[in-house]
């Protein structure tokens, strides 16, 4: 189109008659403040800046709660952690990736024992077969790599009588996404199952994890908000375009 209007009407353009124009993918109201957002990262971190405003994970009754820029330190964190799950994606499931956070780590010790990598890769797909509510099968062996003598665990999905396989590489494992996943796991497993509470405000919850903590803070910061959605500039009207886009 703009190559059209170069051609064919340049004066459109020397007049600066022409504009690009990129709409906020969100609006966000609460009472009569509103304010637009530009794509969904975006909203995450609006909603996370309310969620976490008066907010405190206690680890246990009567100790000290995390609150305040640790907390958000952290949140972030792990926000930044799900966003590595959701690009990796590409190459293996997200239920793969994302259970490796409740997993120990594989160290370069056990890629050296194929009795280790069995012993985590039967945990692994016991925990998969868990959480599994479908008609999928899994599976896993070591594989030995050739080139490095390593032994990697390949996990095999089977569905509608179909496998598909999925190998770790020893690249991956030495990746820095892998190193933050572990980390991220290893404090989020360190909180104990019992006497976990999440507080915002007077409102508290009884929790038994730290996702399930930050799920309870995320919805309570959407009480109150209205989140608008917008597909297109042809949703918006004359004065949301000014507002968002042109002005």
């Amino acid at each position: 189109l703009l190559t059209f209007f170069f051609r064919q009407m340049p004066e459109l353009i020397e007049r600066n008659y022409v504009y690009i124009a990129q709409p906020p993918l969100y609006k966000v109201k609460k009472g009569k403040q509103s304010q637009y957002l530009k794509d969904d990262p975006a909203l995450t971190e609006y909603l996370t800046t309310q969620a976490l405003d008066n907010a405190n994970i206690y680890p246990s009754q009567g100790a000290p709660g995390m609150s305040g820029q640790p907390l958000e330190r952290l949140v972030n964190q792990y926000h930044e952690v799900e966003a590595i799950i959701a690009r990796l994606e590409q190459r293996y499931p997200t239920n793969i990736t994302d259970l490796m956070l409740y997993h120990p780590a594989i160290t370069n010790e056990m890629l050296n024992d194929e009795a280790q990598i069995k012993a985590w890769a039967d945990v692994f797909v016991a925990d998969l077969i868990d959480n599994e509510t479908g008609a999928i099968l899994y599976s896993a062996e070591p594989v030995l790599d050739p080139e490095r003598q390593v032994y990697l665990p390949k996990i095999t999905i089977r569905k509608h009588g179909n496998d598909t396989h999925y190998m770790f590489s020893y690249d991956f494992f030495q990746s820095t996404d892998y190193q933050r996943i572990v980390k991220m796991g290893s404090y989020i497993n360190g909180l104990p199952e019992d006497g976990v509470y999440v507080q915002r405000g007077e409102p508290t919850k009884d929790v038994t994890s730290f996702v399930e903590a930050l799920d309870w803070l995320m919805n309570e910061s959407k009480r109150g908000l209205y989140i608008q959605r917008y597909k297109g500039l042809f949703e918006m009207n004359l004065e949301q375009l000014w507002e968002s886009t042109m002005d």
